[in-house]
């Protein structure tokens, strides 16, 4: 798959799209997947984007959750580099701000996990 060739997987070739126009930083992370993982991976991904993600919206809202969880992940990495702690570590703290929020949990969290094992070729594996 070239940067610009479509599968003929019409969800996989929207969600390629998407990264490409909108979220720059990852333009290249269906290609490098599909190079890595083939037909398997874009089959697999194909499927749970025309049911969880059947919408345009959906999908931009899902790939926006995931880039902004990847560069929070970032950033919170280069503090642990700096201090040799991770900022807020207690499951109280993270259960009050995140698993507790239902909306937030539907909206962003969950989503973006799930995208992140067709997304991170270490979870895919």
């Amino acid at each position: 798959m070239t940067d610009n060739m479509r599968t003929g997987y019409p969800y996989f070739d929207r969600a390629n799209l998407l990264l490409r126009s909108k979220f720059r930083a990852f333009a290249d992370i269906l290609v490098r997947s599909n190079a890595a993982f083939g037909d398997l991976l874009i089959r697999e991904f194909e499927d749970m984007l025309l049911h969880l993600f059947p919408s345009e919206d959906l999908l931009a809202a899902g790939l926006q959750a995931y880039v902004k969880c990847a560069m929070n992940s970032l950033r919170l990495q280069a503090v642990f580099e700096k201090t040799g702690a991770y900022r807020g570590s207690s499951y109280e703290g993270a259960s009050k701000r995140v698993y507790r929020i239902e909306d937030y949990m539907r909206s962003e969290y969950l989503p973006r996990v799930l995208l992140s094992h067709y997304l991170r070729p270490h979870h895919y594996r």
